[in-house]
């Protein structure tokens, strides 16, 4: 699926949004192309700027070595990304709980 594809899928926030938490799942997704990287920090920092959050989950090897070497691992928060692990789901189960946890800090 090409980046502006994925993107249509996001929700928006608004003024109107309360603190949310935003998990993409990108397992098997190991080639983060300039595009997708680009279009995933974006929207980071659109999140951020709701007092939103933006995390990843089910990161593979590759695409954290991509997220380190583009410098774009600093634009999303390595707190806000859970690697893939051998039990599929686990990362985003994982982030599921980070998530609560900080919307439980804003109450």
């Amino acid at each position: 699926a090409s980046a502006e594809s994925f993107e249509d899928q996001l929700p928006k926030p608004t003024q109107d949004t309360p603190p949310t938490a935003v998990i993409v799942d990108l397992r098997g997704q190991q080639d983060l192309d300039p595009t997708t990287l680009n279009m995933l920090t974006d929207y980071a920092t659109k999140l951020r700027e709701h007092h939103c959050r933006f995390m990843l989950a089910e990161v593979g090897s590759t695409a954290r070595a991509t997220l380190e070497r583009t410098g774009k691992l600093d634009d999303v928060g390595a707190e806000n990304v859970f690697a893939a692990t051998e039990q599929v789901g686990q990362s985003l189960f994982d982030a599921s709980a980070r998530a609560r946890e900080w919307l439980e800090t804003l109450r």
